[in-house]
């Protein structure tokens, strides 16, 4: 009786010990549809190469003809809406949203009007702004680049 109560007693033991094995593998997939941001931005993408990061986070890009991107990555993805509330003549270009901003900050003395293009991406919102010397269109072009080398 004392071996059969045992064995009675080690037979739920045997099949609960696979259980935590299995359920600890479980969740490590779950992160992966929204991976995180690679640490680093792209050296160049498009003809532009990476300047300087400034101490706001925003990456500056310069072209060999002097224009200049803005790229910067905003955490988490819903601050897509609260940015493109205030872009105007917005377009679809590729993955990007792109259209017109008004700046007028009093900190940096910035006024005016950019291009700017903003995406969802990894585990938040990836802005590129540049003068509007570029079109939406062209931004966008180039933001499609900017997303090839991101990773």
């Amino acid at each position: 009786r004392c071996a059969a109560r045992r064995r009675h007693c080690h037979q739920p033991l045997t099949p609960a010990s696979p259980t935590p094995t299995r359920s600890s593998k479980a969740p490590s997939p779950t992160p992966s549809p929204t991976p995180t941001a690679p640490a680093k931005m792209p050296e160049e993408f498009d003809g532009f190469v990476f300047l300087e990061t400034q101490d706001n986070d925003n990456n500056i890009y310069e072209a060999s003809d002097g224009s200049r991107i803005v790229a910067k990555f905003f955490k988490p993805q819903r601050r897509f809406e609260l940015l493109s509330k205030d872009i105007t003549g917005q377009v679809a270009v590729g993955d990007f949203t792109c259209g017109s901003i008004h700046v007028d900050n009093d900190e940096t003395k910035e006024k005016g009007d950019l291009t700017i293009c903003i995406a969802r991406k990894y585990d938040g919102v990836l802005m590129l702004a540049t003068s509007t010397h570029r079109t939406p269109q062209q931004l966008g072009a180039s933001g499609a680049k900017f997303l090839e080398v991101w990773k």
